[in-house]
């Protein structure tokens, strides 16, 4: 079971955000309306999050990945292409479209920073991305395949000029104490939790990758959290949604 820490207090005024099943997450409404830009961690080859937050919000988006650039998307095209020997003859026709899309949207407002984001050495620290946005507060979206926790401390620091924040915890069964104390020391609210189906679950039966929301000062819908969310989908169509039961 999963500590009751981890548990919203009550149901607040969530919205969805990003395309169907995987990438998209639901988050509190006020503080995607009342952020200034959004900072977001970890794109790959889905922007779905920040197209849907450019369509609410006119402020700055500034993302990164250090492993997307425009040869990451002309060596997937080349690549796709040739399955045309195999039969698969419109792939690459999709990785075009979709390097377009990324060229489009990229642009103005909208920067994608090839950087990779941490605490070591090399790494790109969060103080330096809010510096670069210098506008507050931010929204925050964290998808970085577990250097979350190299970044933690950083975000609590930096709680005051953040309105929420969406983040995925990778390893969930090794780190459970370490998100427990951030959730207790972050100052703003956890409004929602939902297990990433595309992961496993651990010896307990609970999910080894989880999606949290926090926001702050959220408004309040309901006393009762209850889950699932009607908003809520299954990253993995494919499989069963992960149940979470709290003690």
């Amino acid at each position: 079971m999963i500590d009751k820490n981890f548990k919203p207090k009550h149901m607040y005024n969530l919205i969805r955000m990003g395309k169907d099943n995987d990438g998209g997450y639901l988050v509190e409404k006020k503080s995607i309306e009342s952020s200034k830009a959004l900072i977001s961690f970890g794109i790959n080859t889905d922007w779905s999050f920040e197209k849907d937050f450019s369509s609410i919000n006119k402020g700055k988006i500034h993302a990164y990945d250090h492993t997307v650039n425009n040869n990451f998307f002309i060596k997937k095209i080349i690549k796709d292409f040739l399955k045309i020997f195999t039969g698969n003859f419109f792939l690459w026709i999709k990785s075009f479209i979709l390097f377009k899309d990324y060229l489009s949207f990229f642009k103005n407002n909208n920067t994608h920073y090839v950087e990779k984001i941490g605490s070591e050495e090399g790494c790109t620290f969060l103080q330096k991305t809010i510096e670069r946005v210098n506008e507050n507060p931010i929204f925050l979206k964290i998808d970085i395949e577990g250097s979350e926790y190299r970044i933690m401390d950083e975000i609590i620091k930096n709680s005051k000029n953040i309105s929420g924040m969406a983040i995925e915890f990778h390893d969930v069964d090794l780190h459970k104490e370490r998100i427990k104390d951030f959730i207790l020391n972050f100052p703003l609210e956890l409004v929602h939790i939902h297990g990433n189906n595309f992961s496993s679950l651990d010896h307990n039966g609970d999910p080894l990758s989880l999606e949290l929301t926090f926001a702050a000062k959220p408004v309040v819908l309901e006393s009762e959290y209850k889950i699932p969310h009607n908003l809520d989908q299954k990253n993995n169509p494919a499989s069963d949604e992960q149940v979470l039961n709290f003690n």
